[in-house]
């Protein structure tokens, strides 16, 4: 039952290739009609901007129990990836999503059809639109060109030059003025039976269709409006006249009983003329003017029935054409919402791009800028309005641009390449950078551009460097350890003999003078040993009672034998006492403030004076420091000189 089901899930299709997915949370497809995707994990699959397809439709889902997103993806039976509008539900209970969804490129030809339906429809509308005996309907747009016209040689046209005779003014412009006005437009036209002879009054009413800038026209020739009622008034003239050459005749008593009704039709007929249609004489005889009076307004009844139908005609035509536009406007809004949904998608994706770590940059095929994210315009220094579009060589540099061209000529016939380049930053601090070029192949197999990945380094190149300093400096430790071991070995077997050579010839006359010489020397060799070790740590700290004073006057006898006769060596003990006793390791000590005063001297390229300085500390001047110091007796040591200090910055 469940492959019967699977089955008829996968067979399920719609329009042309829509179709129902099903994947669970491990985005793994367990339904799809194409067997490619048919149970495949697709976890991997990434779309052009790299984000995961699958996996960021299923955290959607999974989120929000619902949603649609716009991404790329392959047709059934297609090689090249398509845009698709999807909208997909979590199933919880079953732990899968599913999803439906539309082509961008079927739902843009559907709304382009939609919109020339519609306009064609409106078109056979308005051609069949007839006012009076010529008068039509037209539609125009902001631009003068002429888009429906019964007459198919100015259809299409731009009639920007046509002036209205009457005023001189355009008449494209005279329409738009009394567009959504209460009033009409008079102008004077000419007629297909008398072209190019513009003596005749012509009136247009004009709406503006503001979505899509159009002008909705309708025109009639004055005269016809008012040919039926003046041609009624032409016949009752022609029967008035007669009737009253009929009354001469009669004479006398005749003449006055039909003067009255004949004067009544007259001023009706005058009515009727000046365009009241509901006039009527309402003259009842049973006479032959009764006769007249009846079929006078029979007439004009009719005539007012004709009108009516004519402007009930007029009203439907309205109606189909509002409906037309309405479906027109419908596919408008239908396309503006599926612009403003992909630019929705666009925005998001510029978001998680800029919130990537990675610095991330396209080129184009003439190698200017097309795209950066947030991080990239951050590592060179500029702002993203300053890199999009410009070329690479204007943003890196040449010399940057003539270090990569080599790499860069290689992405260009198709290779992912990786690459180091150093550069110093605006800041002035020096940046490392691991780069990726990766190129996008075209539909020919073409390559239309180029991916910039880049991360900075700098920091992990500097752990690197000083990993390497550490084990460097630890091999010398053991190595200077083992030959301090072996040395001091040999010392101890030198300083033994001699030992035992002052007591076994203490009477010899001048032997001491001999020995001790070589006793301090071997001693003094032990020393270095003895720190050899510590340096190496095989030699354990040995904390010992130290006159401070006395040890810094050695050290200070010892160094001027090493140091420039441009540089001179004081001691400045407090007081000029020497009881200042302290509990430290002798050699650590020592090679301390060795090393602080070979500091000082080559801060004096120029010479100068060094002072070693030995002082008791209150208990107050222990605050601020950069450690903290317990409360105690203390006593300063301390390395000054005449040098000019570090920089600032």
């Amino acid at each position: 039952v469940s492959r019967l089901a699977w089955e008829t899930l996968r067979s399920v299709k719609w329009a042309d290739d829509d179709y129902v997915w099903v994947s669970d949370y491990a985005a793994h497809i367990l339904s799809h009609p194409d067997p490619r995707w048919h149970d495949r994990d697709v976890s991997t699959i990434e779309d052009e901007a790299g984000v995961k397809v699958i996996p960021r439709v299923l955290e959607i889902a999974r989120k929000q129990g619902e949603g649609s997103t716009i991404y790329d993806w392959t047709r059934v039976g297609a090689a090249k990836p398509s845009r698709k509008l999807s909208y997909f539900r979590d199933l919880p209970k079953y732990g899968l999503v599913v999803g439906a969804g539309a082509w961008l490129d079927e739902i843009d030809a559907a709304v382009v059809r939609r919109r020339e339906q519609a306009i064609d429809d409106m078109r056979r509308a308005l051609r069949s639109i007839r006012i009076a005996r010529t008068g039509y309907a037209y539609v125009f747009d902001a631009g003068d060109n002429m888009i429906i016209h019964p007459n198919s040689n100015i259809e299409g046209t731009e009639f920007t030059t046509r002036s209205d005779p009457k005023s001189g003014a355009p008449i494209a412009d005279e329409l738009k003025a009394v567009a959504d006005a209460d009033h009409p437009l008079h102008y004077m036209w000419d007629k297909p039976t008398d072209p190019g002879n513009y003596v005749y009054e012509k009136i247009s009413w004009v709406r503006h269709f503001k979505e899509y800038d159009w002008y909705i026209a309708s025109s009639v020739y004055v005269d016809e409006l008012t040919s039926s009622s003046q041609e009624i008034s032409r016949r009752i003239l022609a029967v008035t006249g007669g009737i009253g050459l009929i009354a001469a005749l009669l004479g006398g008593v005749g003449v006055w009983r039909m003067v009255g009704p004949l004067r009544v039709m007259a001023a009706t007929a005058a009515r009727v003329s000046a365009g009241d249609l509901d006039a009527r004489s309402n003259i009842r005889r049973a006479d032959e003017i009764g006769l007249l009076a009846e079929t006078f307004d029979a007439m004009v009844g009719r005539v007012r029935k004709n009108v009516g139908e004519l402007e009930e005609r007029v009203r439907a035509r309205t109606a189909e054409l509002e409906r037309a536009n309405a479906d027109l406007e419908a596919a408008a809004v239908a396309q503006r919402r599926s612009q403003t949904t992909l630019a929705d998608v666009e925005s998001r994706q510029r978001l998680i791009l800029d919130a990537i770590p990675a610095a991330i940059a396209y080129l184009g095929p003439d190698e200017h800028f097309r795209f950066v994210n947030r991080a990239w315009s951050e590592l060179v220094g500029r702002s993203k309005e300053e890199i999009v579009g410009a070329p690479l060589g204007a943003v890196i540099g040449r010399a940057a641009h003539a270090a990569i061209e080599g790499p860069l000529a290689r992405t260009r016939s198709g290779e992912v390449v990786s690459l180091e380049y150093a550069f110093t930053h605006r800041s002035g601090r020096r940046v490392v950078t691991a780069n990726t070029l990766i190129p996008q192949i075209g539909g020919d197999g073409a390559t239309i551009g180029c991916f910039v990945l880049t991360r900075d380094v700098t920091d992990e190149r500097e752990t690197e460097r000083r990993i390497f300093e550490a084990e460097h400096l630890k091999a010398i430790g053991q190595l200077s350890g083992g030959l301090a071991h072996d040395f001091n070995n040999l010392l101890s077997i030198i300083i033994g003999n001699l030992a035992t050579a002052r007591e076994k010839y203490a009477d010899v006359e001048g032997f001491a003078a001999y020995v001790e010489p070589a006793e301090r020397a071997a001693r003094r060799g032990a020393d270095l040993t003895s720190r050899l070790l510590t340096f190496a740590r095989r030699q354990p700290m040995r904390s010992e009672t130290i006159e401070a004073a006395c040890l810094l006057a050695e050290i200070g006898t010892l160094l001027r034998r090493s140091l420039p006769h441009t540089v001179d060596i004081l001691l400045d003990a407090e007081g000029g006492r020497h009881d200042f006793w302290i509990v430290a390791d002798h050699v650590q000590m020592e090679r301390a403030v060795v090393n602080l005063a070979l500091n000082a001297r080559d801060a004096m390229a120029d010479g100068g004076c060094i002072r070693l300085v030995c002082r008791r500390l209150p208990e107050t001047e222990t605050s601020g420091w950069d450690e903290p110091v317990p409360p105690g007796r203390w006593i300063e040591i301390a390395v000054a000189d005449d040098g000019v200090g570090f920089p600032e910055g």
